[in-house]
């Protein structure tokens, strides 16, 4: 039986940068921007969407886009 390696080809999907969510903070915050505006508006940066969801709910709840440093078990 002969095996064959397959190199996997990693799919550069763009990250939010600090500048990035700081950006969308003020659009939905100061703006009232939803989601779906900012994917038509910056339709290039080809973030996915749940990531933008997941981060409007972060503000939203937190009023903050860091992350969480100190977790109690």
């Amino acid at each position: 039986m002969d095996y064959v390696i397959v190199d996997v080809v990693c799919v550069n999907i763009p990250v939010l940068t600090s500048e990035d969510k700081a950006l969308i903070k003020v659009l939905q915050v100061e703006k009232g921007w939803n989601v779906d505006r900012m994917m038509r508006e910056f339709h290039a940066r080809q973030s996915k969407r749940q990531t933008l969801y997941d981060l409007v709910r972060k503000i939203d709840q937190s009023g903050s886009t860091d992350r969480l440093t100190d977790r109690v078990c």
